[in-house]
């Protein structure tokens, strides 16, 4: 994954006010598109998603923004939300109205593992799909995100305020302690469903085969 320092200089109510904000810097121009504890998920012009961490430097604003394109990997499409997966961590896309499925997929939407270029309208918090491109598929994907519950071989993230229930493999089940915490999961494409593995066990998975998988080679996609 191409690495970006940015230099956080607008802080508080000028960059969480909206995520519609255009940013640059030395080595990354683009549009602010999710905000999840600190981190700031930029999009280039392209498409590529950068995590900027506030720690991590200077983000300059220069203005707002109504738009963006976002490259990733279609995680879970649920009702009129799609997950993607996009610099390693998830951004919640709305797209129209459809009905919701217990599958990992609804009606017309791509399938889990889908490599996807997305035009999206930014109204407020929200992400508005304006269109999409599917460009393929991949085998693998890999996310940070903040854990708020686990359960019987299922781990829960929430990204903006939306949940999105993920099924581990072979049993495994996370221990309850990771709940409120920021965690890496590699996330699995096959037949259009997905399942998470907990990192091969760095956060602590218990069952199955020692908590480790997801490991296969090749088929991952960066963004």
């Amino acid at each position: 994954m191409r690495k970006v320092v940015v230099f956080l200089v607008v802080v508080g109510a000028a960059v969480s006010a909206s995520p519609a904000l255009a940013a640059r810097s030395a080595s990354a121009h683009g549009v602010v598109v999710s905000k999840e504890r600190g981190t700031l998920l930029v999009a280039g012009a392209r498409g590529a998603v950068t995590a900027a961490h506030g720690r991590s430097g200077r983000l300059v604003a220069v203005g707002k923004a109504t738009r963006a394109v976002i490259h990733g990997v279609v995680v879970r499409s649920r009702g009129r939300v799609t997950f993607v997966s996009a610099g390693q961590h998830l951004i919640a896309i709305h797209t129209g109205r459809r009905l919701s499925s217990a599958s990992d997929s609804s009606p017309g939407q791509p399938t889990p593992g889908t490599i996807v270029t997305t035009t999206v309208g930014i109204n407020g918090p929200e992400l508005d799909e304006q269109s999409e491109d599917d460009q393929g598929t991949a085998q693998q994907a890999q996310i940070q995100a903040p854990v708020t519950a686990v359960g019987p071989g299922t781990v829960t993230v929430t990204v903006n305020g939306q949940s999105l229930t993920l099924t581990l493999p072979n049993g495994l089940t996370l221990p309850s302690s990771l709940v409120g915490q920021q965690v890496t999961l590699t996330l699995s494409f096959s037949n259009g469903n997905v399942t998470a593995d907990d990192d091969n066990g760095d956060n602590g998975g218990q069952g199955g085969n020692g908590g480790s998988g997801g490991g296969g080679s090749g088929g991952g996609h960066d963004d």
